[in-house]
Order: structure tokens, then sequence, then C-alpha cells
């Protein structure tokens, strides 16, 4: 994978994010729900002034900071190793900076997370959105490379 390439993703999964928020904030007002798929999934329009599942809501310049940290540690790890990373750890990063910079857009811009996909008639669940979904299965990839990776060397020895 080239980094121009992977950046040009990043910057097309941003704008897909920020795409659906728009289309949701312009056709769903605030606390409206709307159902389809057999009322399994809705789209329900919340406006999150927290972090992940509502934590430390209504501190939004305290989580733009933590966000912007993030982001650039990552940023930086990421571009200084390049070269050595595995694919399956560069898609993984794509995942979490991609909706980690969705996310952050929505806090500078709006000052609150837009948060969409509801699932509770499945089971009870936050309402989320593309952003969160991407790095949730970052977050996993990469849990599940180094536990593979972990049990692989194990075998070795």
């Amino acid at each position: 994978m080239k980094k121009k390439n992977i950046f040009i993703i990043i910057i097309l999964i941003v704008i897909l994010d920020q795409i659906i928020k728009f289309g949701i904030c312009k056709n769903i007002p605030n606390g409206s729900t709307v159902s389809f798929m057999g009322n399994i999934v809705s789209l329900t329009h919340v406006q999150n002034t927290g972090g992940a599942y509502s934590l430390g809501k209504n501190n939004t310049s305290i989580i733009i900071f933590i966000n912007i940290i993030i982001i650039g540690i990552l940023l930086i790890y990421f571009i200084k190793n390049f070269n050595k990373l595995k694919n399956i750890i560069k898609i993984s990063f794509i995942l979490i900076l991609s909706g980690g910079i969705g996310n952050l857009l929505d806090r500078i811009f709006r000052g609150y997370v837009i948060d969409y996909i509801d699932i509770n008639n499945l089971f009870e669940f936050p309402i989320f959105n593309l952003a969160d979904t991407a790095i949730v299965i970052g977050i996993f990839i990469t849990i599940f490379y180094i536990l593979k990776d972990s049990l692989e060397k194990q075998e070795k020895i």
C-alpha cells in the first residue's frame, strides 16, 4: 500500500461520514427516529456532546483537545513506521484515523457529534455513526492481529 492511496482512502471515508451526517441533519429532526428493516435498525438523529457512550458529556473543548492529541500521535506513529507495518495494521490505522477525524470535524464545526445508527430493537446499545463503526472495526482488527501474532510467536518457542 502506498501512503498516497492510504490518505485518499482516509479522505473518502471522512467525506462519506460527513455526507451521511449532513443527510441525517437535513432529513431527520434531532431526537426523531425513522425505522426500517422491519424495525431492526432505525435512524435516530442524536446530537452527542460527549465521547464514546456520551462519556464526558458537554465537555466538547476537552474532548476536542484529547482527540487532536490522539489523532496526532497515531498519525506520527503511522507515518514514521509506515514501511514496517503490515497491510492489516495499515487498514486498521485507516479506519481508526478516518473515524477519529470524522467525529473530530463534527465536534469542531457543530459542537457535537451526529449519531444516527440505532439498533436498540435488537439489544440495548448506544446510538452510533459510521465514524464510530470505523474506529471500532479498526481497534478489533488491531487486537485480533496482536493476539494472532502473539500466539504464533508462542508456537515457535
